[in-house]
């Protein structure tokens, strides 16, 4: 099949591939494209090895490196199926991705945020934010697992979410502080009242009122206006990276954080962690295992 244009082309291939994906893998797919689209004007004939490699160099300097790999991994596949001359050739470049290192939070940093948020006792996209944040922060699920949290997943007494519908489609549970139970008790009732009846959501939309908000809708809140108030650069994932250097840390270990955030291998894990921080204690642990070989003889 021709196309006439890349955009159409892409349309019709996220239909395809909407079977057993979330809306939110196709939106993401849709995003990295844009990229192609733009560049080549929508134009499908413009594409072959010379000027796609013209559009690496682009977009190298318009992106972080792991962008532009996500981005050329799915206009590989997207070329395969529209059956561009030199889809096997494109599919042959393989792009070097240094791993960059992983952020987290200070101490201080969360201190502020969890102050944002049990100052928000309101019945607004504020109080929503905020119970948003209190889970995520303190639980170490995606913030897409969390933005689908129903309130029968959630056991009050244990402080215990039962994860049904994860990024790994296995199920799992997920805990959360205590301390914040309480908040989220008043929230229900807050957002209840608002609402006029007993939602089923922990985040309700307030323009469907009988379906959830969409994860979009709380993370540009979030990055736009909470940021910018507290003057943090908050995302998601940042409070999973966060949890896993505390929980390893403490000395429980890295089978445990595995646990606590969900990873389903452990050696994710191990990954993850070394590319948050090469800390103190690590340090001290690689200078003792050295110890006795004879380094201290080398001059």
């Amino acid at each position: 099949m021709k196309f006439i244009s890349i955009n159409n082309a892409v349309n019709k291939w996220l239909i395809e591939l909407r079977y057993g994906r979330e809306k939110e893998t196709l939106r993401n797919l849709k995003n990295h494209l844009k990229r192609i689209i733009i560049y080549f004007d929508d134009e499908p004939g413009r594409i072959d090895l010379e000027s796609y490699h013209n559009w690496i160099i682009w977009a190298s300097n318009q992106w972080k490196p792991s962008t532009v790999n996500k981005t050329h991994k799915t206009a590989q596949r997207l070329f395969k199926w529209m059956k561009i001359k030199e889809a096997n050739k494109i599919s042959n470049i393989r792009l070097k991705v240094p791993q960059e290192k992983i952020e987290t939070y200070s101490r201080d940093d969360i201190g502020a945020i969890l102050n944002w948020c049990n100052s928000q006792n309101c019945d607004t996209w504020r109080s929503r934010c905020a119970a948003f944040l209190l889970i995520v922060s303190s639980s170490g699920m995606r913030g897409g697992e969390v933005i689908k949290l129903k309130w029968s997943d959630f056991d009050e007494d244990s402080a215990l979410f039962h994860l049904q519908n994860t990024k790994t489609r296995v199920s799992r549970f997920a805990a959360v502080h205590p301390n914040i139970i309480q908040y989220l008790k008043s929230y229900k009732i807050r957002i209840n009242k608002r609402l006029g009846f007993e939602s089923t959501h922990i985040f309700p939309s307030f323009v469907n009122p009988g379906n959830g908000v969409v994860y979009t809708a709380v993370m540009n809140k979030i990055r736009d206006v909470v940021s910018k108030e507290l003057k943090i650069k908050i995302n998601a994932k940042k409070f999973r990276s966060t949890l896993v250097k505390l929980v390893i840390e403490s000395g429980a270990g890295y089978e445990r954080a595995a646990a606590i955030v969900g990873h389903t291998d452990i050696g994710t894990t191990q990954r993850h962690y070394h590319r948050i921080s090469m800390d103190q204690g690590a340090l001290n642990a690689h200078a003792t295992a050295l110890d006795g070989l004879g380094f201290d003889k080398i001059t």
